[in-house]
């Protein structure tokens, strides 16, 4: 019987010390909420806010240090939404950042790039901060400038939108996003634009095919006909199919505009008003 009891003793020392946390406070002795005091939250992979002007709202990672018994801390991370901006705060990542008529940020990379968000702007960090292959931005509207180093493990600093993207590195450009149009400026080594997620002109073209077909299936056309619109339809098919899935390197000094189409590069203009030299963030 004796055993037992020390057996069953043991057994409930050990589950005291499995499920024990927060220094093990009694909560018979202890049961003051402590002390709470808020920091930016911080780790290696964070985008961090270094500077604000005028109306910023985004969400925040904040770690919070309870001070309860003695000597001893708590910690706590969470994540604050729709915060205005401050000098300090990490991003969370697939969390939107926003800016007002009169609003600029400025964010530094874990690894030293620097992006300034412009005025009416929407955007948000899409891929884990974490990881070494690729930095992802999603811009939503407006417009962002950026001087991207070389990312951590040879990785890829890419832009987003619902039109189309590019990707970078190494580089120095400004991305804006008009209701109509998209324009990228390079002002130092290259970007590459991707091709346009939707092709207007490629659904087109598939509708053409299916009216050819119904219109030989009616005997609107001849089989004869029906072959030499097929030829001539599948060159231009081929032909379009090459325009859309070719992507277009933007070198320095150069600009592309981006529309139903990727626009041919053409010079940035001289005197062309730079944004994001802004006397309100720098």
């Amino acid at each position: 019987m004796t055993g037992k009891i020390l057996v069953i003793m043991l057994l409930l020392f050990a589950a005291n010390e499995t499920y024990s946390f927060g220094g093990g406070h009694d909560s018979l002795l202890f049961d003051d909420s402590g002390t709470k005091i808020s920091v930016p939250y911080s780790n290696e992979c964070k985008v961090k806010v270094v500077q604000v002007s005028g109306l910023v709202i985004g969400s925040v990672k904040i770690m919070e240090l309870l001070q309860a018994c003695g000597d001893e801390i708590d910690t706590v991370y969470r994540t604050l939404n729709g915060e205005q901006l401050k000098v300090g705060f990490d991003i969370v990542e697939n969390e939107e950042v926003r800016t007002g008529e009169d609003g600029f940020v400025k964010l530094e990379l874990a690894d030293g790039s620097v992006m300034i968000v412009g005025p009416n702007s929407s955007l948000m960090f899409t891929e884990n901060l974490c990881k070494e292959t690729k930095t992802l931005v999603k811009l939503i509207n407006g417009s962002i400038w950026t001087k991207v180093k070389k990312l951590l493990g040879g990785g890829k600093f890419e832009v987003s939108t619902e039109r189309n993207g590019g990707g970078v590195r190494g580089t120095e450009f400004s991305f804006e996003v008009f209701p109509d149009r998209e324009v990228i400026k390079v002002y130092e080594g290259s970007f590459e634009v991707y091709p346009l997620k939707k092709h207007t002109e490629l659904e087109d073209s598939g509708k053409e095919m299916e009216q050819l077909q119904k219109d030989y299936e009616s005997g609107k056309i001849t089989m004869e006909e029906f072959a030499a619109k097929m030829t001539e339809f599948g060159s231009k098919m081929s032909k379009l199919s090459d325009e859309i899935t070719k992507s277009t390197m933007v070198e320095a000094g150069y600009m592309v505009t981006v529309d139903s189409k990727v626009g041919v590069p053409e010079q940035i203009p001289a005197g062309d008003t730079k944004w994001f030299e802004d006397a309100r963030i720098k």
